[in-house]
């Protein structure tokens, strides 16, 4: 998360949800076609989640948007960052 105080929840809904530490919703991030099985961030402000619906993106923390969508894979999409 920006300053590192909350994180980032993906699920079956195809969504992600950026929380505060409290577990409060600040803001969503939606694109997928299918469940977010995975979440990255090397970058504070950036985070690339992965979904079965074979794309990887990589997001904006401070927007919310898409800034690159890898897509091409065939199967599930898991992520790492380094």
């Amino acid at each position: 998360m920006v300053s590192g105080l909350g994180f980032f929840s993906g699920g079956r809904d195809n969504k992600i949800i950026m929380l505060d530490l409290e577990g409060n919703p600040l803001q969503e991030f939606i694109m997928h076609q299918g469940a977010v099985n995975s979440l990255s961030q090397a970058f504070e402000h950036e985070i690339v989640s992965g979904s079965w619906d074979g794309t990887a993106i990589v997001w904006d923390v401070e927007t919310g948007r898409p800034k690159e969508i890898l897509k091409g894979h065939t199967h599930a999409t898991s992520v790492l960052t380094l």
